[in-house]
């Protein structure tokens, strides 16, 4: 073997360790990339009510609750290498033969370093009807009376009625304003004209 064989292996040697894993080197010490995946959704506590009203007889109402969650849904947070330096592994495929099989290990060195995080359920900031609806039992109701700005107390009884005619006997041909108070919100229920 004379001198020139010897650098041409020499040089082919190099030229090997210098090409040889770029793509994974290239992925081993690049930052993993951060994203959020969500997960299943499910329905939180109840954090609040919607009211209806329906009318039973003469003057007497029913005012009805329907439970309000709001919606929750699990978040990962997930890091993880990308695979990178598919040209470098190109490169190598008909240098050397070994781009296939750099680019095999940087892609097991981007799976392993895969870390998920469990966040847990987040708020969406979406809300739904949660439950059945049930008479609201001893909820007040505020009675405005628009035209001269005075409002009454009402509660309804425990089957959740409304029983307006001793406070429309007061005032006849009046027209009202229903609101139903609880835990510091007003919600509006409905207005109603009495002849």
């Amino acid at each position: 073997m004379n001198l020139k064989d010897k650098i041409k292996i020499i040089l082919l040697i190099v030229c090997f360790l210098f090409t040889s894993s770029c793509a994974t080197v290239i992925t081993s010490v690049m930052p993993p990339t951060t994203f959020v995946k969500k997960g299943d959704v499910k329905l939180g506590p109840v954090i609040s009510y919607d009211f209806n009203i329906q009318p039973i007889e003469n003057n007497i109402y029913r005012v009805i609750q329907i439970p309000i969650c709001e919606q929750e849904q699990r978040v990962f947070v997930v890091q993880k290498k990308q695979t990178r330096g598919p040209l470098a592994a190109l490169v190598e495929l008909p240098i050397f033969g070994l781009g296939l099989v750099d680019w095999v290990v940087a892609d097991a060195v981007a799976q392993n370093s895969k870390k998920v995080v469990d966040k847990g359920y987040v708020p969406t900031g979406e809300f739904k009807k949660c439950g059945a609806p049930s008479p609201a039992k001893g909820i007040e109701v505020v009675v405005q009376f628009p035209l001269s700005g005075s409002e009454k107390k009402l509660y309804t009884d425990e089957n959740g009625n409304l029983d307006l005619n001793p406070l429309f006997a007061s005032y006849p041909n009046s027209s009202v304003n229903l609101f139903v108070r609880r835990g510091g919100m007003t919600y509006y229920l409905t207005s109603i004209y009495v002849p």
